[in-house]
Protein backbone atom coordinates (compact mmCIF):
# COMPACT_ATOMS: atom_id res chain seq x y z
CA UNK A 1 0.00 0.00 0.00
CA UNK A 2 1.51 3.54 -0.97
CA UNK A 3 0.64 5.86 1.86
CA UNK A 4 1.21 9.94 1.28
CA UNK A 5 2.56 12.20 3.57
CA UNK A 6 -0.12 14.55 4.21
CA UNK A 7 2.66 16.92 5.60
CA UNK A 8 4.00 18.61 9.31
CA UNK A 9 1.38 20.29 11.24
CA UNK A 10 0.28 23.30 10.91
CA UNK A 11 1.59 26.01 13.86
CA UNK A 12 -0.21 25.90 16.96
CA UNK A 13 -1.36 22.19 16.57
CA UNK A 14 0.26 19.06 18.14
CA UNK A 15 -0.27 15.65 17.06
CA UNK A 16 0.99 12.23 18.38
CA UNK A 17 -0.05 8.62 17.27
CA UNK A 18 -1.13 6.59 20.03
CA UNK A 19 -1.90 2.56 20.33
CA UNK A 20 -5.24 0.89 21.92
CA UNK A 21 -3.88 1.77 25.64
CA UNK A 22 -3.83 5.55 24.93
CA UNK A 23 0.41 5.30 24.37
CA UNK A 24 2.11 7.65 22.65
CA UNK A 25 4.00 5.26 19.80
CA UNK A 26 7.21 6.39 18.46
CA UNK A 27 8.07 7.45 14.58
CA UNK A 28 6.95 4.67 11.87
CA UNK A 29 4.33 2.57 14.27
CA UNK A 30 0.56 3.15 12.98
CA UNK A 31 -1.86 3.71 15.91
CA UNK A 32 -4.86 6.18 16.36
CA UNK A 33 -3.66 10.13 15.22
CA UNK A 34 -4.61 12.40 17.85
CA UNK A 35 -4.51 16.22 17.56
CA UNK A 36 -4.97 19.35 19.19
CA UNK A 37 -4.88 23.19 19.09
CA UNK A 38 -7.11 26.15 18.83
CA UNK A 39 -8.81 24.69 16.28
CA UNK A 40 -9.95 21.48 18.03
CA UNK A 41 -13.38 21.38 19.32
CA UNK A 42 -13.37 21.69 23.18
CA UNK A 43 -17.01 19.19 23.50
CA UNK A 44 -20.11 18.10 21.67
CA UNK A 45 -22.78 20.84 22.87
CA UNK A 46 -24.95 19.21 25.50
CA UNK A 47 -23.62 15.63 25.07
CA UNK A 48 -21.03 15.05 27.57
CA UNK A 49 -20.93 11.49 26.75
CA UNK A 50 -19.95 12.07 23.28
CA UNK A 51 -17.25 14.96 24.35
CA UNK A 52 -16.03 12.46 26.97
CA UNK A 53 -15.61 9.65 24.07
CA UNK A 54 -14.01 12.04 21.45
CA UNK A 55 -11.64 14.20 23.59
CA UNK A 56 -9.04 13.32 26.01
CA UNK A 57 -8.24 15.64 29.01
CA UNK A 58 -4.73 17.13 29.27
CA UNK A 59 -2.81 19.89 31.28
CA UNK A 60 -2.10 21.28 27.57
CA UNK A 61 -5.68 20.95 26.24
CA UNK A 62 -7.82 18.02 25.05
CA UNK A 63 -6.69 15.90 22.68
CA UNK A 64 -8.98 15.09 19.72
CA UNK A 65 -9.33 11.16 18.67
CA UNK A 66 -9.43 11.58 15.18
CA UNK A 67 -10.71 7.95 14.39
CA UNK A 68 -7.39 7.74 12.45
CA UNK A 69 -5.11 5.33 11.86
CA UNK A 70 -1.34 7.10 10.93
CA UNK A 71 1.81 7.00 11.64
CA UNK A 72 5.14 10.17 11.88
CA UNK A 73 8.35 10.29 10.00
CA UNK A 74 10.47 13.28 10.57
CA UNK A 75 7.07 15.47 11.03
CA UNK A 76 5.31 14.12 8.78
CA UNK A 77 1.83 12.43 9.15
CA UNK A 78 1.07 9.41 7.10
CA UNK A 79 -2.65 8.79 7.39
CA UNK A 80 -3.65 4.56 6.53
CA UNK A 81 -7.08 4.36 7.36
CA UNK A 82 -9.80 4.31 9.37
CA UNK A 83 -9.73 2.75 13.22
CA UNK A 84 -13.45 1.58 12.85
CA UNK A 85 -12.67 -0.16 9.25
CA UNK A 86 -9.78 -2.09 10.84
CA UNK A 87 -10.68 -5.96 10.44
CA UNK A 88 -10.20 -7.80 13.75
CA UNK A 89 -9.64 -11.20 13.58
CA UNK A 90 -8.48 -13.29 16.41
CA UNK A 91 -6.91 -11.02 18.16
CA UNK A 92 -4.73 -9.73 14.84
CA UNK A 93 -5.15 -6.16 12.97
CA UNK A 94 -6.31 -6.34 9.02
CA UNK A 95 -6.18 -3.31 6.81
CA UNK A 96 -8.86 -3.63 4.43
CA UNK A 97 -6.98 -1.89 2.22
CA UNK A 98 -4.52 -4.95 1.98
CA UNK A 99 -7.22 -7.07 0.74
CA UNK A 100 -8.47 -5.27 -1.36
CA UNK A 101 -5.13 -4.70 -2.89
CA UNK A 102 -4.92 -8.50 -2.95
CA UNK A 103 -8.51 -8.84 -4.45
CA UNK A 104 -7.50 -6.03 -7.51
CA UNK A 105 -4.89 -8.13 -8.55
CA UNK A 106 -7.18 -10.96 -9.79
CA UNK A 107 -7.91 -10.03 -13.56
CA UNK A 108 -10.93 -8.88 -14.17
CA UNK A 109 -10.83 -6.58 -11.22
CA UNK A 110 -9.45 -3.48 -11.70
CA UNK A 111 -7.62 -1.23 -8.74
CA UNK A 112 -10.32 0.49 -6.52
CA UNK A 113 -13.65 -1.42 -7.72
CA UNK A 114 -13.46 -3.56 -4.15
CA UNK A 115 -14.38 -3.42 -0.44
CA UNK A 116 -13.47 -5.35 2.27
CA UNK A 117 -14.77 -5.39 5.78
CA UNK A 118 -16.25 -7.58 8.84
CA UNK A 119 -19.67 -8.70 10.14
CA UNK A 120 -20.41 -10.47 13.16
CA UNK A 121 -20.37 -14.53 12.47
CA UNK A 122 -22.92 -17.10 12.88
CA UNK A 123 -20.61 -18.47 15.96
CA UNK A 124 -19.78 -15.33 17.68
CA UNK A 125 -16.60 -14.11 15.81
CA UNK A 126 -15.85 -12.21 12.85
CA UNK A 127 -16.23 -13.23 9.19
CA UNK A 128 -14.74 -11.20 6.21
CA UNK A 129 -16.69 -10.02 3.33
CA UNK A 130 -15.32 -9.21 -0.16
CA UNK A 131 -17.49 -7.38 -2.32
CA UNK A 132 -16.50 -6.64 -5.94
CA UNK A 133 -16.66 -5.30 -9.35
CA UNK A 134 -16.38 -6.62 -12.58
CA UNK A 135 -17.69 -6.80 -15.83
CA UNK A 136 -17.61 -10.36 -15.63
CA UNK A 137 -20.30 -10.59 -12.21
CA UNK A 138 -21.95 -13.97 -12.50
CA UNK A 139 -18.68 -15.65 -12.98
CA UNK A 140 -17.90 -18.34 -10.35
CA UNK A 141 -14.24 -18.65 -10.92
CA UNK A 142 -13.92 -14.89 -10.37
CA UNK A 143 -15.63 -15.61 -7.22
CA UNK A 144 -12.85 -18.54 -6.56
CA UNK A 145 -9.91 -16.43 -7.68
CA UNK A 146 -10.21 -14.23 -5.56
CA UNK A 147 -10.77 -16.03 -2.21
CA UNK A 148 -7.42 -16.95 -3.41
CA UNK A 149 -5.45 -14.70 -3.78
CA UNK A 150 -6.61 -13.01 -0.69
CA UNK A 151 -5.55 -15.93 1.43
CA UNK A 152 -2.18 -16.45 -0.10
CA UNK A 153 -2.03 -12.60 -0.25
CA UNK A 154 -3.20 -11.92 3.42
CA UNK A 155 -3.41 -15.17 5.00
CA UNK A 156 -7.46 -13.84 5.88
CA UNK A 157 -10.42 -16.71 4.58
CA UNK A 158 -12.93 -14.68 2.92
CA UNK A 159 -16.23 -15.95 4.26
CA UNK A 160 -18.31 -14.12 1.83
CA UNK A 161 -17.56 -13.26 -1.92
CA UNK A 162 -19.51 -10.91 -4.28
CA UNK A 163 -19.28 -9.80 -7.92
CA UNK A 164 -21.16 -7.19 -8.83
CA UNK A 165 -21.57 -4.89 -12.14
CA UNK A 166 -19.01 -2.50 -12.54
CA UNK A 167 -20.20 1.23 -10.96
CA UNK A 168 -22.40 -0.83 -8.41
CA UNK A 169 -20.30 0.37 -5.79
CA UNK A 170 -20.91 3.43 -3.77
CA UNK A 171 -18.36 6.29 -3.55
CA UNK A 172 -17.94 8.99 -1.46
CA UNK A 173 -18.27 12.75 -4.07
CA UNK A 174 -14.37 12.45 -4.17
CA UNK A 175 -14.50 8.43 -5.57
CA UNK A 176 -13.11 7.06 -2.06
CA UNK A 177 -14.73 3.62 -1.42
CA UNK A 178 -17.59 3.96 1.50
CA UNK A 179 -17.01 0.81 3.78
CA UNK A 180 -19.25 1.36 6.53
CA UNK A 181 -22.07 1.99 3.59
CA UNK A 182 -21.69 -1.21 2.38
CA UNK A 183 -21.13 -3.26 5.07
CA UNK A 184 -24.56 -1.71 6.21
CA UNK A 185 -26.09 -2.99 2.69
CA UNK A 186 -24.73 -5.94 3.73
CA UNK A 187 -25.99 -6.76 6.76
CA UNK A 188 -29.48 -4.86 5.67
CA UNK A 189 -29.93 -7.65 3.12
CA UNK A 190 -28.81 -10.51 5.63
CA UNK A 191 -31.85 -9.20 7.96
CA UNK A 192 -29.18 -8.35 10.84
CA UNK A 193 -28.36 -4.22 11.62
Amino acid sequence: MHVACVGPPIPRVEVQVVDEHDAPLPERRVGELWVRGPGVMRGYWEKPEDTAAALVQDEGGPWLRTGDLAYIVDGGIYVCGRLKELIILHGKNYHPEDLERAAELVPGIREGQSVAFSVPGASGGEEVVMICESPSHEDAGLVQAIKGRVVADTGVKLTHVTVQPPNSLPRTTSGKRQRRLVRRFFLSMRGAS
